[in-house]
């Protein structure tokens, strides 16, 4: 009876990979250490290399709607679903989604952001880097005509600010009749944005 007992009890000791009996503290660092088993495969793993949706629209300062868009545009894509059917996404996916929301910030489209992404991800070899080198030459020489422009009107928009103070301090007892004959609004030194919006 005894020696049956014991057989019974040594049946319900849990197994290690190797088939031998082992107890569960220790079985559970194998698990946690190893690969997952049969039974929890489908639970992602906790990992620094997998991050949520919510992490990726908060690290990127963005919305889920523009995450869901780039996914949509494959420029980034889910690595695997948890249990509850949740995408999750590598954490470099995080990265390329900060550089594909200030590539759009600087005026890129889809089309030329998906270019830069596809010259990046071809096989290493000395022609693929010519014509990353080339492509990305055309786009710094696109962004320092964008830069200059912007700095231009930068320069404007100040003017405008301070020749608005002028109109916020007017004095002039005609009011809004005023504005029509005023040479601050209307002079050829006024910003165009004051004379044409």
């Amino acid at each position: 009876m005894g020696a049956a007992m014991a057989d019974v009890e040594g049946s319900r000791k849990q197994k290690c990979p190797d088939g031998t009996p082992c107890e569960a503290e220790a079985l559970t660092s194998i698990t946690t250490s190893g690969k997952p088993s049969s039974s929890r495969r489908r639970k992602p793993e906790k990992s620094d290399k997998l991050i949520t949706l919510k992490a990726m629209v908060d690290g990127a300062g963005t919305t889920p709607r523009a995450v869901r868009l780039y996914e949509a545009e494959k420029l980034i894509a889910a690595a695997q679903r948890s249990i509850g059917g949740h995408r999750l996404f590598d954490a470099a996916e995080l990265d390329k989604l900060r550089l594909i929301i200030d590539l759009r910030a600087c005026g890129f489209s889809i089309e030329e952001i998906r270019e830069l992404l596809a010259a990046r991800q071809t096989s290493p070899s000395k022609e693929s880097a010519l014509a990353l080198q080339a492509l990305l030459t055309r786009h710094i020489a696109s962004l320092r005509r964008k830069l200059s422009l912007i700095t231009e009107l930068g320069r404007e928009f100040q003017s405008a600010v301070v020749t608005l103070d002028q109109c916020a301090t007017c004095d002039d007892p005609r009011g809004k009749e005023a504005c029509a004959s005023c040479d601050v609004l209307l002079g050829e030194n006024t910003p165009r944005c004051i004379r044409f919006l």
